[in-house]
């Protein structure tokens, strides 16, 4: 019962930093920063942005990939714990500029608990 929650909860934060990362690789610059609740996206040049969304993105995928390959299930933990930094780092953004912070939590909370619920497996 435990691991299916911890399974469901890895899927979804995979697909939401799927969505997300995809949403910063592939969207244009000036359009995303134009974007409602994007705001913070014109306090960073272009190519931040991009390295951002694709961290996001790879770390999304490598934690979907440790669903399904036996071999990898080890990192997942690890990759976890790499979007739980991202969402430091974005909550610290957000904080200096007077955003709220409440999805940032949220995400970071999900990750910290599939961290330590995946740490097993290394």
């Amino acid at each position: 019962m435990i691991n299916g929650l911890v399974t469901a909860l890895q899927s979804l934060l995979s697909l939401v930093f799927l969505g997300s990362g995809g949403m910063k690789v592939l969207t244009p610059y000036d359009v995303l920063k134009t974007n409602p609740g994007m705001e913070w996206a014109s306090d960073f040049s272009a190519n931040s942005i991009l390295a951002i969304g694709s961290v996001e993105s790879l770390l999304a995928m490598g934690l979907l990939v440790t669903l399904f390959r036996s071999r990898v299930k080890k990192y997942a933990s690890m990759l976890a714990s790499g979007l739980a930094l991202v969402m430091v780092g974005a909550a610290v953004t957000h904080l200096m500029r007077g955003e709220q912070i409440v999805p940032n939590v949220v995400l970071f909370g999900i990750a910290c608990l599939v961290a330590v619920a995946r740490k097993g497996r290394l």
